[in-house]
C-alpha cells in the first residue's frame, strides 16, 4: 500500500503505511529511505535523521542512502557536509540522476550555474 500511495503522490497515505512498514520490518531499506525523505520534506530532522542512520547501517555503500544522508545535513543547515554526501552518492553510483540534480541545485544555488550545467550533461551521459 506504501508503494501505491508513494506511486501516485498520495504522501499523506504514504506516511503512516512508511512508518508501519518500518517497524514490522527494519530491514525494509526502501521504505526505510522513502519514510526519510518524507521527514525530510516536513524539516522533521531528528526524525529524519535516524532513517538515515538506520538506513546508512543497513547499506552504506548505496547512493540512495548517501543521498538522503546529504539531505539531512543540509536541512541540519550543512551545506558543506551536504555536498561531500552527495559526492559519495556519485562517487557510489556515477549515473543516479537523484544525486546528479541535488548536485546540479547547490551548484545553481551557489551562483555556478555553468557547472550545474555541466554536472546535468555530463550526468545525462552517464544515466541509464
Amino acid at each position: 500500500l506504501a508503494q501505491i500511495a508513494w506511486r501516485d503522490g498520495d504522501f499523506g497515505k504514504a506516511f503512516p503505511e512508511l512508518q508501519m512498514a518500518v517497524e514490522s520490518d527494519p530491514t525494509l531499506l526502501d521504505a526505510r529511505i522513502r519514510l526519510g525523505d518524507l521527514y525530510v520534506a516536513a524539516r522533521d530532522v531528528p526524525a529524519a535523521e535516524a532513517q538515515a542512520v538506520a538506513a546508512a547501517k543497513l547499506a552504506p555503500e548505496r547512493a540512495d542512502v548517501r543521498l538522503l544522508q546529504a539531505k539531512v545535513l543540509f536541512i541540519k543547515g550543512d551545506v558543506e557536509g551536504a555536498k561531500a554526501a552527495i559526492d559519495s552518492a556519485l562517487a557510489a553510483d556515477p549515473a543516479y540522476v537523484p544525486a546528479i540534480i541535488n548536485k546540479a541545485s547547490l551548484m545553481s544555488g551557489d551562483g555556478d550555474t555553468p557547472g550545474a550545467l555541466a554536472v546535468i550533461a555530463a550526468g545525462l551521459g552517464k544515466a541509464k
